[in-house]
């Protein structure tokens, strides 16, 4: 490698994109990548995917993993590995809301993701409306709001998608100079 190639080079991070069947994952990571959604059939996801993006400093190594319940309790052996999570609500999905909340609860309760970032993509604002007392509903305690925010996005459109890595961004650099600054 290059001194040039070494300077330039992306720091990789791996980001685990977590989330109930159906709530658009996969769509919400394409669409990140450029490619269009609603041009492809989109089949639920068997186990996991693993696509990468180049975005500001970073290489974006997405785990994208299957959200059916069946292999929601895999989802744990990803944590090791990953630097931040991103879970996606379905923002159409009103009967699956606790469910959905009730996994994200779980995984900010686990001591293995204590004080990792998490974004919340609330998914398909382009087929309803956004609701501005979401966050009430899911009513997470001081500590977790500190290590999470909430970006309504469109995996069709595009909206949000990147307003939430860039704040993923700002937060993993805070927290790498943090950790430089404990050294």
């Amino acid at each position: 490698m290059s001194f040039l190639s070494f300077l330039f080079k992306k720091k990789q991070m791996n980001i685990l994109i977590c989330g109930l069947d159906g709530a658009g994952k996969t769509a919400l990571v394409l669409k990140m990548q450029g490619t269009d959604p609603k041009s492809m059939e989109i089949k639920p996801t068997i186990g996991y995917l693993n696509p990468s993006l180049k975005y500001k400093t970073y290489e974006w190594l997405f785990w994208d993993v299957s959200g059916a319940a069946k292999f929601r309790g895999l989802w744990k052996s990803y944590y090791p590995n990953v630097k931040c999570i991103a879970y996606v609500f379905d923002n159409t999905d009103n009967d699956r809301f606790d469910e959905s909340k009730t996994a994200l609860l779980n995984m900010l309760a686990d001591n293995d993701l204590k004080g990792m970032p998490f974004i919340i993509y609330v998914n398909k604002i382009d087929l309803k409306p956004y609701d501005p007392s979401f966050a009430d509903k899911l009513a997470l305690t001081e500590l977790q709001k500190s290590r999470c925010q909430i970006f309504p996005c469109s995996a069709y459109t595009g909206e949000g998608l990147m307003d939430g890595l860039d704040w993923m961004c700002y937060t993993l650099k805070k927290l790498m100079k943090h950790d430089n600054n404990k050294k």
